[in-house]
């Protein structure tokens, strides 16, 4: 509570984006779908990090917020699709499903199977520019002066030191 904002408020944001990037570098177009949940889960605490710092810390954060809802919203989309095959396969195994029902179920499983898919490689698509915007929005949304302590603060520079015993490592 002693520290000012400009030293406190990019380190929230980062911490959020750091376990976001670790969860998204673990990602597989294969993998199973718990881990992309995961990964939104995650991407849905990045986003409200940089959201709510956003009006303080200007508009490149503000894009980068903006960014990071486009991943939520394809992600969400994912665990929809996940979401709906697996009801489907417990109304398929239900009693008194005759072959044109079942049939069908599995046709429409099918079909959440590929929305599935496509949400990976939508995601896929879109991470290099969310990557993008968060690295404009170190570069230039984060102060990169000595804040009004008198304590340096974040910059993105290899090297260079950002206050409180450590250095940058962007």
């Amino acid at each position: 509570a002693d520290a000012p904002s400009e030293d406190v408020l990019p380190g929230l944001v980062d911490k959020a984006w750091k376990k976001l990037k670790k969860e998204v570098d673990l990602l597989r177009l294969d993998g199973p779908s718990d881990d992309w949940h995961e990964a939104r889960i995650r991407a849905k605490k990045a986003r409200y990090a940089a959201e709510a710092v956003a009006p303080v810390m200007g508009e490149h954060v503000k894009r980068f917020a903006k960014a990071l809802s486009e991943v939520t919203e394809v992600l969400g989309e994912h665990q929809d699709a996940w979401v709906a095959q697996q009801t489907l396969k417990t109304l398929a195994a239900g009693d008194g499903i005759d072959g044109l029902s079942g049939f069908s179920l599995g046709l429409l499983h099918e079909f959440e199977f590929e929305q599935e898919l496509f949400c990976r490689n939508d995601f896929v698509k879109i991470w290099p520019g969310v990557r993008a915007a968060h690295k404009k929005a170190r570069r230039r949304g984060w102060p990169s002066r000595p804040g009004p302590s008198g304590r340096p603060v974040w910059s993105c520079c290899a090297m260079t030191w950002v206050g409180r015993g450590r250095w940058c490592a962007c």
